[in-house]
């Protein structure tokens, strides 16, 4: 039985590490409470996914087992309480926000309290997780042309901007072929082995690199067949073959380190991104260049 104080249910002293151990806590959960659960879930699953009613659903079970107290029965001082534990939770800020958007959603839909939904405030513009790919770790453009400025080759300087322009997988970037650039469409044509899917995509700043590189090719006489970006055999291009998956995460991280000679240093903090028109350059590199000083 959870510890009481007279007749008080009382709340834990500290706001538990759970790890792996949130299924555990289905246990604790009582008929009304399974009945409670079920229905707010239920109601979340008009708007949600399944991979966020399974983070409703958890984060409930952490509510519950803090509080130590059946859902039906949790009162508005039960829940500020749980709040001001929550802000000393050993976790990251945007898990702890996780959590909080949970319980108030649940609290709103449950008791429909608006006083206790103001007092329940969950911090705006909060530093979302930079350990995954989002809007916080997207390289800017003027990072890209610090890279662009450094890197020497012509090959590298078309891949950079290609994989920036179409927020394409290297994958895509990688398979593509002469004949697979509409200069006079100004498009490129990328499949996607992933989705299995192809398309057509604008890009401006690209052709401009292309062509370059298209001139400066690696045989004299480029044909349609021939892959953009050739594998290498010993010393010799091979224009027959892609090159290999690590192509861009080298020269990625090549032209990190050359720019951070005159611009900084290197850290993991900070990804190319891929999801969205806004997340450009997903699994291109796990690298970012924060610039800490001037160019001297």
């Amino acid at each position: 039985m959870p510890p009481r104080r007279g007749n008080q249910w009382k709340i834990k002293a500290h706001y538990p590490r759970y790890g792996t151990k949130g299924k555990e806590l289905e246990r604790i959960l009582t008929p009304a409470d399974r009945e409670l659960l079920d229905a707010f879930l239920a109601y979340c699953s008009m708007t949600a996914g399944k991979g966020q009613i399974s983070k409703h659903r958890r984060n409930l079970l952490y509510f519950r087992d803090v509080v130590e107290k059946p859902l039906d029965s949790i009162t508005r001082d039960d829940a500020i309480a749980f709040w001001g534990l929550l802000k000393r939770a050993p976790y990251e800020e945007h898990t702890r926000i996780a959590v909080q958007k949970s319980v108030k959603r649940f609290w709103k839909w449950h008791r429909k309290d608006a006083e206790l939904l103001e007092v329940l405030k969950i911090r705006k513009n909060y530093l979302v997780n930079n350990r995954k790919i989002n809007k916080s770790t997207l390289i800017s453009p003027e990072e890209l042309q610090i890279m662009l400025h450094r890197t020497d080759k012509m090959r590298d300087k078309a891949l950079l901007i290609l994989l920036y322009e179409t927020a394409a997988r290297p994958q895509e970037v990688r398979d593509l072929r002469w004949c697979h650039v509409n200069w006079n469409a100004s498009e490129v044509h990328l499949y996607s082995k992933k989705t299995q899917r192809d398309r057509d995509l604008p890009v401006k700043e690209s052709l401009k690199h292309l062509k370059r590189w298209h001139d400066e090719w690696v045989y004299i006489d480029p044909k349609d067949d021939d892959y953009i970006f050739p594998s290498r055999v010993g010393s010799r291009p091979k224009r027959d073959k892609p090159p290999p998956q690590a192509l861009s995460m080298a020269i990625s991280k090549l032209s990190h380190e050359r720019a951070a000679g005159r611009r900084g240093h290197l850290s993991r903090e900070r990804s190319f991104c891929r999801s969205t028109a806004e997340y450009l350059l997903a699994h291109f590199s796990y690298w970012r260049l924060i610039t800490t000083r001037p160019t001297q």
